[in-house]
């Protein structure tokens, strides 16, 4: 039997607080962040943005902490685009939110890092995140490029640090080609890291998809990170990895190391195939506490009845890793009423017919 999840969330908003739209309210995405009140909701219409955004709160100097929600008018990471190229600078950069700041749909591109003093290096290309917490869902990550998490650094998180049904793809730093996390306990759930790469340093050599620094115990759960160079995770934190494929790592419960069989990773399709080893392997209780839709917009928690469950289960129900949940298509269900040939809802003369017009041997 196909089965789904039913999960319901109620969501809040903050009173009194305002959509700001880009650019219907404001020409740039920068100026929308620049006037927000706490809580505004800042929505931006398809479009490439050249912009390397900036936000940051003043502990102890009264200035509100206007946390902000960014994201796609559609909610397609495909229909906004971030893009830092030629800027110096990350895509975003968040500086001091202990309550997190929400972004969903974007994609994030071309950024290089911010510079992080005492240090001397480049921190975070698509996000650099310096004592903030902030939640991703449904963005992607690349082209970035760091010396320490090319495309994320998270440096002293509090505790609401989430990335859900995310992609990171083609990033680049010596230390975490994709993330880079220090001082902190994030979250990364339902999300796929490849082709990120790091190269040598004094350090060695960086993994391509984690970095985590010391004092550092992050969350994975149902999760791919496959073909990243020239490993999957590496440092000197404790994660806390489950339910998930990564490559190369051995310990936890319940990951694997195999091909995940995308669809086609060379195009950018991370959609599993129906063989993949993926299906019905992830943390179904992680699953419902998160979105309820898959990258794709697609349901979550369906079953493929023809696959066991491998995964920590709901009510038998296993939920897929990385972004997209398979879409099994079962077959049409069997006719109640058999002796309806004619599928009026009524056993009748024009039924007889037919049989009698069909009398005899079966065709083939």
């Amino acid at each position: 039997m196909t089965r789904w999840f039913v999960m319901c969330a109620v969501v809040g908003t903050t009173a009194g607080a305002d959509i700001l739209n880009v650019p219907g309210d404001f020409e740039t995405i920068q100026a929308a962040i620049d006037a927000r009140a706490d809580g505004d909701e800042i929505v931006v219409a398809p479009g490439t943005y050249n912009e390397a955004l900036f936000a940051e709160t003043v502990p102890g100097s009264g200035i509100p902490r206007k946390v902000f929600t960014l994201r796609s008018s559609t909610r397609n990471p495909a229909d906004v685009i971030i893009d830092a190229s030629g800027l110096q600078a990350p895509a975003l950069h968040l500086i001091e939110f202990t309550d997190p700041c929400t972004f969903e749909g974007l994609t994030f591109k071309g950024g290089v890092g911010a510079l992080i003093t005492p240090g001397g290096y480049l921190a975070g290309g698509g996000a650099c995140c310096e004592a903030a917490d902030a939640i991703f869902t449904k963005c992607v990550f690349f082209g970035n490029a760091a010396d320490r998490g090319g495309a994320i650094f998270t440096y002293q998180s509090f505790g609401d640090f989430r990335v859900d049904h995310c992609i990171f793809r083609d990033n680049f730093a010596p230390l975490g080609g994709a993330w880079y996390s220090g001082f902190g306990s994030p979250d990364i759930v339902h999300s796929v890291f490849t082709r990120n790469s790091a190269a040598s340093s004094l350090q060695g050599n960086g993994p391509g998809a984690f970095y985590f620094g010391p004092s550092t115990s992050p969350k994975i759960r149902n999760c791919i990170a496959w073909g990243n160079l020239p490993s999957a995770v590496g440092g000197f934190g404790t994660p806390d990895i489950a339910y998930s494929l990564i490559e190369g790592y051995v310990g936890g419960v319940a990951n694997i190391d195999t091909d995940p069989m995308f669809v086609d990773s060379a195009a950018n399709n991370f959609m599993l195939m129906e063989n993949s080893p993926c299906i019905d392997a992830g943390d179904a209780v992680v699953s419902s506490e998160g979105l309820l839709l898959d990258f794709a917009g697609q349901n979550r928690g369906l079953d493929h009845p023809e696959v066991p469950n491998t995964g920590r289960s709901i009510f038998e129900l296993c939920t897929d890793l990385g972004a997209f949940e398979f879409q099994y298509e079962s077959a049409p269900p069997p006719n109640p009423c058999p002796s309806d040939v004619n599928g009026s809802g009524t056993v009748d003369y024009e039924d007889l017919v037919n049989v009698l017009a069909n009398w005899g041997p079966c065709a083939g």
